[in-house]
């Protein structure tokens, strides 16, 4: 899921992030921050601080999930490729509840693995349609979840990828809902290849009258003093 860990000393107080959302997904709620919460320092992860034309479309993951009940009402075989284990837990959560046709979903077993501890945790995944990999012998066609190299030329292929991460206006949203004196951004991908709008997060807050938060978009090997 996601995480924020606060300190406070005497003198400061610093607010960290990992990877977190403002809005709820098949696993993991939206973040929820203490009332009136202050903050001198944000040390941020801030993947899109400098691509303000990011903007993470759920719908695009919904569209692939219809596409893939499609072809599997049909009777082919579709084969759905995991670009990482956590985006396939997700992915399999959401296909189970959109499977109105019943369709048999055979899951590999590092992937197996993986949402039996979670299940254990009290997190339930499964369901009646979702088999091992080492059955689907028995059937002739269905979706196949796997995070190997898995190819059928006789088969319908997905590769499943999508963001999990915060886009730029929720990242806008958050800084303003702490204004924090200070915001260092971590974890920072390029800059937008958009050329008529490569703001980045600092330049958008900036134009915010209210705004307090100086940035330092942080470089390797460098210090910084809080």
């Amino acid at each position: 899921g996601a995480m924020m860990t606060y300190f406070e000393t005497s003198r400061k107080k610093i607010l960290y992030t990992g990877d977190y959302s403002q809005h709820s997904t098949a696993l993991t709620g939206g973040y929820i921050l203490p009332q009136n919460l202050e903050v001198d320092t944000l040390i941020l992860c801030g993947l899109h601080a400098k691509q303000p034309d990011y903007v993470r479309y759920s719908d695009d993951l919904y569209k692939n999930i219809d596409e893939i009940l499609y072809y599997a009402a049909k009777g082919q075989k579709v084969i759905c490729r995991l670009s990482q284990l956590s985006k396939g837990i997700e992915f399999i959560k959401i296909l189970n509840s959109k499977n109105y046709i019943h369709a048999p979903i055979f899951i590999d077993n590092e992937t197996m693995k993986i949402i039996s501890v979670m299940e254990r945790l009290s997190e339930p995944i499964l369901n009646i349609d979702n088999h091992s990999m080492n059955n689907f012998a028995r059937y002739n066609s269905g979706i196949i979840i796997t995070n190997s190299a898995y190819k059928d030329l006789n088969a319908v292929n997905f590769n499943i990828d999508f963001s999990l991460h915060e886009d730029f206006a929720e990242m806008k949203s958050f800084i303003k809902q702490l204004n924090p004196k200070q915001a260092i951004i971590v974890h920072c991908g390029g800059k937008s290849n958009n050329a008529a709008n490569n703001a980045t997060i600092e330049d958008e807050i900036m134009k915010d009258s209210e705004c307090r938060t100086q940035f330092i978009f942080a470089e390797d090997k460098q210090l910084y003093i809080l």
